[in-house]
């Protein structure tokens, strides 16, 4: 049984194949417990965290407005506009022990109202509050850009604006958490009864932005998945 299982300590449980002359070889019942299970719980916990599942619907017109559309009419040429008006969220980030926050996978499809133009769509991962131009437009590996230039509705390759340039992975940094840190209001029945209490959370928002380089078309989400990644 070839591969390897991830453990809740952060080692890992080797099974490579090397290890074991023969396909009869006996295999203790605990190593092979801890390597099955804490391999699937791996999985889950860089996988079930959706965050954002954003799909559109198949009719292309809602109450006579385009849905994919940012605004009825694109003012200005490569102008940045919100999608849709606020952000995808909020959400707490999950943190580790030591204040890193788990990565994000991104997953983005899109597409434009007629051919002959570019849509550049920018994800950016911040506090939902409205963000200022500046922070759209940092380099950061948090923030993700694609570009979209067909009718038809596709998944996009596109890259995180930092050093890692991922094409699908964003990081928030230490100093980002530090600065997003909030107190989270929560009622605590047992220890206190009387009145609430808070945590402190980095809570975060996908925000989408886009820009057009031909005002007579539209650009078009037509779908957004973000979920945490433990890698």
């Amino acid at each position: 049984m070839a591969g390897t299982g991830a453990i809740s300590s952060g080692g890992l449980v080797d099974f490579a194949a090397s290890l074991y002359g023969t396909d009869d070889d006996p295999m203790g019942a605990t190593v092979m417990r801890d390597g099955v299970w804490h391999g699937l719980h791996h999985a889950a916990d860089s996988m079930a965290q959706v965050r954002v599942n954003f799909m559109g619907l198949d009719d292309d017109v809602v109450e006579g407005q385009d849905q994919f559309g940012t605004t009825e009419t694109i003012g200005s040429v490569l102008d940045y506009y919100l999608v849709g008006g606020s952000p995808f969220g909020e959400w707490p980030l999950t943190l580790r022990a030591d204040g890193t926050a788990y990565k994000l996978r991104i997953r983005i499809a899109g597409s434009i109202s007629a051919t002959i133009a570019a849509a550049t769509f920018r994800v950016v991962i911040g506090p939902s509050r409205p963000l200022r131009n500046a922070e759209v437009l940092e380099p950061l590996d948090s923030i993700y850009e694609v570009e979209f230039t067909t009718a038809t509705p596709t998944w996009g390759t596109g890259a995180a604006q930092g050093s890692t340039a991922s094409a699908t992975i964003l990081t928030v940094s230490s100093r980002q958490v530090r600065e997003w840190i909030t107190d989270t209001p929560i009622y605590d029945a047992v220890s206190s009864p009387a009145g609430g209490r808070t945590i402190e959370q980095c809570m975060v928002a996908a925000h989408v932005y886009v820009n057009m380089n031909n005002t007579a078309r539209l650009p078009r989400l037509n779908a957004l998945h973000i979920s945490e990644y433990l890698g």
